[in-house]
């Protein structure tokens, strides 16, 4: 029951797919920084798209209260979309997730993350400072949410503001969707929109956009739209958020079960 809970608690989540794309066979969990709006600015039937992304050589961020004189590092930091808590659902325990990011340098932090910096008081609108291997930069905190309520794929400590001072400059600079595919891409259709007509435009989309490039590279590409709720347990591609579960194991284990019993 555990391993089959995770993304279903999400708003609408039968209407959220994530962008996967695939390429001699095999697939990868994310594509370039502009996919999002690209297909967002083209195709009628979406409703909001956001991005996550797990910035390479960044594992960990090293989080310092100055005034209270706390430093230490955390693991599972991503950074997302202004968007991000309109498409995935959690549960706030400070802020409102509708604008928790919506300024830039600001950060949402689980609970177990902002008891450690600040204690048991709500800490909205206070600053931290975030050391990267690139800079140290203050973000505001917009948010705090309950870890532990739900289960999901994404499974983080902190969710930064994607426009900022320390990559934000960097995922600015981001054209066209042929390279640089870093980010974890999230669609959310709108009601009533048939995914089978998009996934049929897909094809077309690619074409006009990199079918050119991608002859004179010698490369294929193609986009598919893996359900929400598909991926923990389903899904083992290049470049996963971290490590999901398996369906495989959920068959078995039952059975194992009854063999000791």
């Amino acid at each position: 029951m555990d391993e089959t809970s995770y993304d279903t608690h999400h708003k609408d989540a039968d209407r959220v797919y994530r962008i996967v794309m695939e390429s001699a066979g095999e697939k990868i969990s994310t594509s370039a920084g502009p996919t999002a709006q690209t297909l967002k600015n083209e195709f009628p039937e979406i409703n909001s798209t956001t991005r996550l992304l797990k910035f390479p050589n960044v594992d960990k961020f090293l989080l310092k209260n100055s005034k209270k004189d706390i430093k230490f590092y955390e693991t599972k930091g991503y950074y997302v979309d202004a968007t991000f808590f309109t498409i995935f659902t959690y549960d706030f325990k400070y802020g409102d997730p509708e604008t928790a990011l919506n300024k830039p340098n600001t950060v949402v932090l689980s609970e177990k993350v902002a008891n450690k910096l600040f204690g048991d008081i709500n800490p909205v609108n206070k600053v931290i400072e975030i050391k990267i291997p690139y800079g140290t930069t203050k973000y505001t905190v917009g948010g705090v949410y309950k870890g532990d309520t739900y289960k999901s794929h994404i499974s983080a400590n902190l969710l930064l503001s994607m426009k900022n001072d320390d990559v934000g400059q960097w995922v600015d600079s981001q054209e066209g969707i042929l390279s640089n595919n870093l980010f974890h891409t999230y669609i959310q259709l709108k009601k009533g929109s048939s995914v089978a007509n998009v996934e049929k435009k897909l094809p077309d989309f690619v074409e006009r956009h990199i079918g050119d490039r991608l002859r004179e590279i010698n490369f294929e590409r193609q986009y598919i739209l893996q359900p929400l709720q598909d991926i923990y347990l389903t899904s083992n591609m290049q470049w996963e958020i971290s490590a999901n579960g398996s369906m495989t194991y959920i068959y078995i284990f039952p059975g194992f079960i009854w063999e000791l019993i």
